[in-house]
């Protein structure tokens, strides 16, 4: 056992030895007390609101911020909390002015005595949703409530995975210190993604000579010598069988990246995508090559172009370079659709790289009690 895991269940223990002048880490008891300031509230929820409007007030707070994604969506993140966050260690935080809501940020009691933002290992951007025009007024909010909250067994709150372009890095340094935390961020990731040109032709022109011949062969070879058809999966019917196939093959990783896949990532991913179908934010791409599926891309939308979340290939094909043909394929129709962005989010993989991504850096944000 590691020390900070050690650290966590001792802390946890004392917790509950000795409740006494435990405030926001208490596990269960009466609602918290709302603050209220120049005609803003801030809430910390135990759970998700449950009354009818709360939802649309989410989803027309998505639609506000330029910057959300899926991965800030209702059904995505109460499918994280489900997952991911135990019983009694749930807090939302929530600003509202009269019936709007202007800020919701979820957090879950961490094993290190931290406030987190919950779903780092399964998501990609967990940039705290917030109005963009108030984002100011909502974190002082927002603060001044988690000082009100604040207790002896907590050490700090931890925000990871917010862009390196956010305004937080800004914003953060200049307040927190007046609600008595201290401010500091490290590089945690990279999320690259492609800037696309207006035609394909023009994307081509921005790589390396050798990776622009060497996609060019590549997709001539895979659909004259392979009889290659490239699927877009939008067919609720074909959805399923289809993400069955991909998992199949996502299994088959190795090392500690393969063992997530097979016990968490699997579980989540198969309960989650039809969800995300549903409403729309979820496609799959599948490669067939000699008759045979052999490639698949995982896709989320966005309204700044498509993000490439998860993949997979049957390793049996790699003579037809599966995975080149079917990001550029993807890319191709990214292209043809008008979309700015062609996003591959989490991974510093080499291969992105050769496709003419630009690296998005992501930080972990710690804010501590001086």
């Amino acid at each position: 056992m590691g020390k900070l895991q050690l650290a966590g269940r001792m802390r946890d223990a004392l917790r509950t030895l000795m409740p006494v002048g435990l405030n926001i880490t208490h596990s269960y008891g009466e609602e918290f007390p709302p603050l209220e300031r120049n005609g803003l509230t801030a809430r910390c929820h135990r759970d998700w609101p449950q009354d009818a409007e709360f939802l649309d007030q989410w989803t027309e707070l998505l639609k506000r911020n330029p910057w959300a994604t899926v991965f800030r969506s209702p059904v995505w993140q109460t499918a994280v909390v489900d997952e991911f966050v135990p019983a009694g260690q749930f807090r939302l935080i929530t600003v509202q002015r009269d019936q709007q809501l202007l800020a919701l940020v979820p957090f879950a009691l961490n094993t290190s005595a931290m406030l987190e933002t919950p779903g780092r290992w399964v998501t990609d951007y967990l940039d705290p949703l917030v109005d963009y025009e108030s984002t100011a007024e909502c974190w002082t909010m927002i603060l001044e409530l988690l000082q009100d909250l604040w207790d002896w067994s907590l050490s700090g709150i931890y925000l990871p995975h917010v862009r390196g372009d956010s305004i937080l890095r800004t914003l953060l340094p200049q307040i927190c210190s007046r609600f008595g935390f201290n401010y500091e961020e490290e590089i945690f990731d990279q999320a690259p993604f492609i800037p696309l040109p207006s035609t394909w032709e023009g994307y081509l022109a921005t790589l390396d000579s050798h990776e622009r011949k060497e996609i060019k062969r590549k997709i001539r070879n895979a659909e004259t010598k392979g009889a290659a058809k490239w699927l877009t999966i939008t067919d609720a019917e074909q959805l399923n069988p289809a993400l069955e196939r991909a998992m199949e093959f996502m299994r088959q990783i190795d090392g500690e990246k393969g063992d997530f896949t097979d016990e968490v990532l699997i579980g989540f991913l198969r309960r989650l995508c039809p969800q995300l179908h549903q409403q729309g934010d979820f496609f799959m791409h599948e490669l067939w090559i000699e008759n045979r599926p052999v490639a698949w891309l995982l896709g989320l939308r966005s309204s700044r172009g498509p993000m490439m979340y998860n993949t997979a290939y049957d390793s049996t094909a790699r003579n037809w370079s599966p995975g080149v043909v079917s990001f550029a394929l993807a890319i191709r129709d990214a292209i043809t659709a008008g979309h700015p962005i062609f996003n591959l989010l989490r991974g510093g993989e080499e291969y992105k790289k050769r496709l003419g991504a630009i690296d998005l850096d992501l930080l972990k944000i710690t804010l501590r009690p001086r």
